[in-house]
């Protein structure tokens, strides 16, 4: 599997322990998305001697990170070689997915395999203040029996304007301080953060499920490491919308944070009476389906120019979209056939790039976790080597 790592030297330095911390999280790079490597395979990926090799996976499998096995697959004479892979304890983080009226979460390991998974609803939906008491509830549930050094952190995702920098959520339709009072400049993060025993990183809940679902296209090698995705999703009443969009393998996330807000001055500006269409719709009701299809053409024929005016390698419909299947998709191909002058350019779009989430309703939590990893695996700075780095020096002095 073609992998990417940092550069693993740190060049213009005399610093030795700089250049082992780096050295050691290039190792654990290169075997991040469950790659098995031979000792001669890591050093030719880093460009490092063998010897130099043999004492990182030495330091990183004596803390428990790395884990080898003999290749019985080899073909060589004598003793067979090690692969070397990340250990299944080496660590772990948590995703969520934050809402008043449900939470759902993850506990993933460091190659972002899912491990287990709970989740809580709630009506009436819970004020800001009594989500984060649920979330703590959920999340300790989630750790029960992890060695509490071994989790490297919790990463949530919420709905509506999120400043993942300061950790707030600036503006949601969903989020209330008391009934009917909408919760602003809401320092979510900070909350979290008293109430775990771990550090909290937030993000809009469309940008999660468009890193979680770009991250997967990567590894399976439906992607490159520099494509693009436009990810949409819609909650449960079809009323509420979000995206989120990744060019050139990094989230956009616009001048102000709210890149991806689906906004549609003239579809918003009337909310439907739907009754029960909604949930006949998502139930499988053919004519409900049609019927909301329909009704939402004007947010849909948005979505096809918003897809053609990034040009992405796919559209990938999320939530409740996901659930109208296969009509909505063909839909959804028809009008990008028909736009004027680009059907024919972008034919390969509307045949295969149109693609219902087949992860939902986890995507959001397991893009939280990884924006966690995103962290775990940065490239590490000559005074502050990352998590895992550090667990490997207090094992070798």
């Amino acid at each position: 599997m073609a992998t990417s790592c940092p550069e693993p030297r740190v060049r213009g330095t005399s610093n030795g322990l700089a250049v082992r911390s780096a050295n050691m999280q290039a190792a654990l790079n290169v075997l991040r998305d469950g790659t098995s490597l031979a000792s001669a395979q890591i050093g030719r990926v880093l460009g490092l001697h063998s010897s130099t090799v043999a004492r990182l996976m030495y330091a990183l499998e004596t803390a428990e990170l790395v884990r080898g096995e003999d290749d019985r697959a080899g073909t060589s004479v004598g003793r067979p070689r090690k692969l070397w892979s990340l250990s299944r304890e080496a660590g772990f983080v948590v995703g969520l997915a934050v809402h008043p009226m449900t939470i759902r979460g993850v506990v993933v390991d460091l190659s972002g395999a899912p491990l287990t998974r709970r989740s809580a609803s709630f009506d009436p939906p819970l004020t800001a203040d009594a989500l984060v008491d649920a979330v703590r509830d959920l999340t300790l549930s989630l750790t029960d029996g992890l060695a509490p050094g071994r989790v490297f952190g919790v990463g949530a995702g919420a709905s509506g304007v999120v400043d993942p920098d300061a950790g707030v959520v600036r503006l949601s339709g969903a989020l209330f301080t008391r009934p009917g009072v909408f919760a602003t400049d809401y320092p979510l993060r900070a909350q979290l953060e008293r109430a775990l025993p771990w550090p909290v990183q937030l993000a809009n809940d469309a940008n999660l499920g468009a890193l979680a679902t770009f991250r997967e296209q990567v590894r399976d090698g439906t992607l490159s490491a520099g494509g693009s995705l436009l990810y949409v999703i819609a909650v449960e009443s079809l009323w509420g919308f979000g995206a989120g969009v990744i060019i050139g393998g990094r989230l956009y996330l616009g001048a102000h944070g709210a890149a991806g807000e689906l906004l549609h001055p003239r579809l918003l500006s009337a909310p439907p009476d739907w009754g029960d269409l909604p949930r006949r719709a998502l139930g499988g009701d053919p004519d409900a389906r049609g019927e909301v299809i329909e009704a939402l053409r004007p947010m849909f024929e948005h979505l096809v120019a918003l897809t053609l005016t990034i040009d992405t390698d796919c559209l990938v419909l999320g939530g409740a979209f996901a659930a109208l299947g296969r009509p909505l998709q063909q839909t959804l191909a028809e009008m990008m056939v028909a736009t004027p002058g680009f059907g024919a350019h972008l034919v390969d779009l509307p045949e295969r790039g149109i693609i219902l989430d087949p992860r939902w309703p986890d995507t959001v939590a397991l893009g939280a976790g990884e924006l966690v990893l995103e962290g775990v695996f940065r490239e590490p700075s000559a005074r502050e080597p990352g998590p895992l780095v550090r667990l490997a020096l207090e094992g070798t002095g």
